[in-house]
């Protein structure tokens, strides 16, 4: 059976590492033409973050 509350733990904790990465990339795209496309994805990363973290505290 599929622990799932760890699941989402383990992903949170992945999001949140790799978050680190992607905000770099968005510092340096400041300005740019694509500024825009990260800001979508910065988003819907903090917004799965989120999600995340609320299943989490419901389990």
């Amino acid at each position: 059976m599929i622990d799932w509350k760890r699941e989402y733990e383990l992903a949170q904790k992945s999001l949140y590492n790799g978050a680190k990465l992607i905000g770099e990339a968005g510092m340096r795209l400041q300005g740019s033409r694509f500024e825009n496309d990260y800001k979508r994805i910065w988003e819907a990363i903090s917004n799965l973050n989120s999600s995340l973290i609320a299943e989490v505290k419901r389990k």
